[in-house]
């Protein structure tokens, strides 16, 4: 009895419509009354084709086949046809197709916008895999204790100073339109005589700021 309801449970799971579920399902459990009656040869006919298939252990029944392990049962909406379909391939309407495209129960082959979209995402993927393998590779060429900055390394005890040059602990970042530099020590960083442009000064003694009044500058 037990082998009769998983039988029916497999049939109602199987991929197939209604009508061919509720046929075999009428068929199985016919041929088990029958069985039951002791008319086995009338019960053999009508049993599904399932039940009279027999797999061996570690297969499993598709129709009036077997399945391995690893394959997947493919069996029609009208459960008409069925079949064993391996990794990499796609059920369509009980058979198997080598590609990925199943147009209304037939086998289609890719058109030339999906090779475009298929390599175009491929070529994506590679350029999104070198940036960031290049990403990680810049941020592990520092030694250990050192600070990546920009395209330079800034070992320990020193400061990046607007991503382009290492400061030491004692001098001053001193940066401005795109021009860095490091101001040593005694100095401090004023804007330029020019527009955009800036310098290390010696403080001055002005009241309105350190800048006013500095003097060598650099």
């Amino acid at each position: 009895m037990s082998a009769l309801f998983d039988e029916i449970s497999r049939i109602v799971a199987s991929p197939i419509s209604r009508r061919a579920a509720f046929r075999l399902v009428s068929r199985t459990v016919g041929g088990a009354a029958l069985g039951y009656l002791g008319l086995r040869r009338a019960a053999w006919a009508l049993a599904a084709p399932a039940a009279q298939v027999g797999c061996p252990s570690g297969q499993t029944a598709c129709s009036t086949t077997c399945c391995g392990s690893d394959q997947t049962c493919c069996i029609s909406k009208d459960g008409a046809k069925a079949a064993c379909c391996n990794s990499g391939q796609t059920c369509c309407g009980g058979k198997c197709c080598k590609g990925t495209k199943c147009c209304d129960g037939k086998c289609c082959k890719m058109g030339p916008l999906t090779r475009r979209a298929l390599i175009g995402g491929a070529a994506a993927g590679a350029v999104a895999a070198t940036v960031g393998a290049t990403a990680a590779g810049s941020s592990s060429a520092c030694k250990s204790g050192q600070t990546k900055c920009g395209a330079t390394c800034c070992p320990s005890g020193q400061s990046c100073c607007n991503n382009t040059v290492c400061c030491g602990s004692n001098q001053t970042c001193c940066s401005s339109s795109g021009i860095t530099k490091c101001c040593s020590p005694g100095t401090i960083c004023c804007p330029g005589p020019t527009a955009g442009k800036v310098q290390c000064c010696v403080p001055g003694t002005g009241t309105s700021g350190s800048c006013v009044g500095a003097t060598k500058c650099t």
